[in-house]
């Protein structure tokens, strides 16, 4: 994972966007809310996950094949 963050810095979603799901992640831990914190932090994982692909195309070197 730490691999791929740095793959896709030229690519990575806006800071905004990870800061709002950053925040969606606490507010379900501050709430109490472990069903609203996990869903969260899912959406967020999702990102490098939908972006994997990609990041491979583009990095071929940098994966097993």
């Amino acid at each position: 994972m730490d691999r791929v963050r740095y793959l896709s810095l030229d690519d990575a979603t806006p800071i905004t966007h990870l800061i709002e799901q950053h925040s969606r992640i606490i507010d379900g831990i501050e709430a109490g809310d472990p069903t609203a914190a996990a869903a969260a932090m899912r959406t967020h994982l999702r990102e490098i996950i939908t972006s994997l692909p990609g990041i491979a195309k583009q990095n071929p070197e940098a994966f097993e094949s």
